[in-house]
């Protein structure tokens, strides 16, 4: 129970919620341990686009990691990339409404598309980790026309990177009036940052260090676990609970570093996840694999919260242990059959969401609909192709044509077979297929190349 204890006292350290970029303020600090400002013109340019495809959608940019100094600001462990891009995104915008001003001024007749919306910086940044021309010169950005700074910018690598940064900023603008309104309003009230503040006694250099060699990873199930853990004490969780979630967190993630329930549930290599939890996160989310935001899961817990957050709580909670208890009945099913079904459709079906839908499916269902849309569901991965002289069959399968219809009947004969064995202690191993029988396949087929 000690450990229980501790492991609570930290996350609780932690204040997490989601800030509008334009709410931002005060003064941050970079420290002198941190290396510059290294973005490239296709991250901005990449960070520009989705947000303009966003539409009218909350957009989230991944965690800022703050701890408040004695200097009646932060210190910026990490998010300098970020919050420095977004700060000469501002000044770009800032630049384009004055030009807008000083022409009307001068009796052109034209119309000022940022009029009336706040462009100013909200927030400034000191950089330690160079001397103060880093800092002038970003201040220098919307002030002074972009090509006047070329020469100036050449003078240490961050500033370089800053100004090729800036120009490109320039250029996804352009001409577009559109754009400039859109960006503008967005950064003011759809784009949020993930604010991860820290208290002001967590030595920075540590938590820095631990976030940048992977020691403490900002994964999903971190942020998702400080929502439980919050000290403010909006989601209702009592101290008592929030000691039971964590040592049915700590459970989980013991039980899921299991290579056969690990190899039942997913085609996922264990590596890729830092903390294996992270896994139930996507299946409860139903997250597919071509979701591109590392933040997803996180995202859609936060949500909850900010629409409810006094029903979040232990409420919230439950539902995410009570699907990880269906997952694990599944896996421990003493008639073997759906650990043997469900782990074939897993391993062959394209689709990540197998187990979401599943288990969506059996919320409102009896054992035995369960049992016919998993049939269903399997018919469905061994139906042969019908040409237009009718439906061939089996033993007209070929290699070269057929491939992954073959693989899926051998397979799901294999698994059948262990499956209708008197002796109900054997057991399929996913493991083994993915890890033995595809790396021998694939060995096989480089000796044939």
């Amino acid at each position: 129970m000690a450990d229980i204890n501790t492991n609570t006292i930290a996350v609780s350290k932690q204040k997490l919620r989601g800030k509008i970029v334009g709410s931002i303020d005060g003064r941050f600090y970079v420290p002198s341990y941190q290396r510059g400002y290294r973005w490239e013109r296709k991250q901005v340019r990449q960070l520009l686009d989705d947000i303009s495809r966003s539409g009218d959608g909350v957009y989230y940019l991944q965690p800022v990691v703050v701890a408040p100094n004695d200097r009646d600001g932060f210190d910026l462990i990490d998010g300098q990339q970020r919050l420095t891009t977004i700060s000469m995104i501002y000044r770009l915008l800032s630049y384009r409404k004055r030009s807008f001003d000083q022409a009307l001024s001068l009796g052109i007749n034209i119309a000022n598309p940022l009029d009336g919306r706040n462009v100013e910086v909200p927030y400034s940044i000191e950089y330690e980790t160079r001397d103060a021309y880093t800092s002038e010169f970003v201040s220098r950005i919307g002030d002074t026309k972009l090509e006047d700074l070329f020469e100036e910018s050449r003078a240490t690598p961050d500033t370089l990177y800053m100004w090729h940064v800036c120009d490109e900023i320039n250029k996804w603008f352009g001409n577009d009036t559109r754009r400039l309104q859109d960006i503008a309003d967005a950064l003011n009230g759809r784009v949020k940052i993930i604010w991860y503040e820290l208290e002001e006694s967590v030595d920075c250099w540590e938590k820095f260090a631990d976030l940048n060699v992977g020691k403490i990873p900002l994964t999903n199930s971190e942020l998702i676990k400080a929502l439980f853990m919050r000290e403010d004490n909006k989601n209702n969780i009592s101290e008592h609970d929030k000691a039971v979630i964590v040592d049915q967190w700590d459970s989980i993630e013991r039980e899921l570093n299991n290579k056969q329930f690990w190899n039942f549930l997913t085609k996922r290599e264990m590596s890729d996840y830092d903390t294996k939890i992270d896994l139930l996160f996507d299946i409860v989310t139903g997250k597919s694999r071509d979701e591109r935001d590392d933040f997803f899961t996180f995202l859609h817990f936060e949500r909850q919260y900010e629409q409810a957050p006094n029903e979040f709580g232990k409420k919230a909670w439950n539902e995410i242990y009570l699907q990880y208890l269906r997952l694990r009945d599944w896996y421990e099913d003493p008639t073997n059959e759906l650990y043997h079904k469900i782990g074939y459709l897993v391993n062959v079906d394209d689709k990540e969401e197998v187990l979401a839908d599943l288990f969506e499916y059996s919320k409102h269902k009896t054992h035995a609909e369960l049992r016919a849309e998993i049939n269903r569901r399997i018919q469905q991965t061994i139906t042969l192709p019908t040409p237009d002289e009718g439906r061939i069959g089996i033993k007209h399968l070929t290699y070269g044509k057929h491939n992954a219809l073959i693989t899926n009947i051998l397979m799901l004969f294999n698994v059948l077979t262990v499956q209708n064995m008197a002796d109900k202690t054997q057991r399929y191993s996913f493991y083994h297929h993915n890890n033995t029988i595809h790396a021998t396949a694939a060995e096989n087929s480089a000796r044939c190349l």
